[in-house]
């Protein structure tokens, strides 16, 4: 962004960079699973499973992740 940056502003475009930081980011995953009437874990309880990634409290779902993956660009706007 030191490079492209400066050329992105010159052509009108706004351009805001996260705060550089020493530490790690924390990743994690979310699962959830849609309560089931059954006591007894089946193929159906396996298929309510929804999931999202978390990455340093920005919360990505299944369908945020796909649709980054397929855009495949290096800068993103989210949200």
């Amino acid at each position: 962004m030191t490079v492209t940056g400066p050329q992105l502003l010159a052509a009108g475009f706004d351009v805001r960079v996260p705060a550089l930081s020493r530490r790690r980011p924390s990743p994690s995953l979310r699962v959830f699973v849609d309560a089931a009437s059954e006591s007894m874990v089946g193929a159906n309880q396996l298929a309510n499973v929804h999931w999202s990634a978390v990455f340093d409290g920005v919360e990505l779902s299944a369908a945020d992740i796909a649709r980054l993956a397929k855009e495949a660009r290096p800068l993103i706007r989210y949200r």
